[in-house]
């Protein structure tokens, strides 16, 4: 900033609002970058909020049953996700394997 005189801030002030057109248009400007500034922080917030909300409903223990040749039911667990359902059919995917 320049090297101001005894008044100060005041000064500064005075010089921005004749730049922007008075006080009233430099109230308006700094309640408008307030709005513009806490709505942005709203969107991010529930943007990402969403976004792991999102990711932790995906991941399911699902109970998968299948029968050997001998007819003994063999109950594995996998820590999958849906990827694409259709109401009929179902497509998973398995998490946490190197494969």
């Amino acid at each position: 900033m320049k090297n101001c005189s005894n008044l100060g801030s005041y000064q500064v002030m005075t010089t921005l609002a004749k730049k922007v057109g008075g006080p009233e248009n430099l109230l308006f400007l700094i309640f408008s970058a307030s709005c513009v500034t806490c709505e942005l922080i709203n969107f991010l917030v529930l943007a990402v909020s969403n976004a792991i909300k999102n990711a932790n409903q995906d991941t399911k223990i699902i109970r998968v049953i299948s029968k050997n040749n001998n007819g003994v039911e063999v109950v594995v667990r996998y820590k999958c996700k849906v990827s694409k359902s259709n109401g009929k059919y179902i497509l998973i995917e398995k998490i946490d394997e190197k494969n």
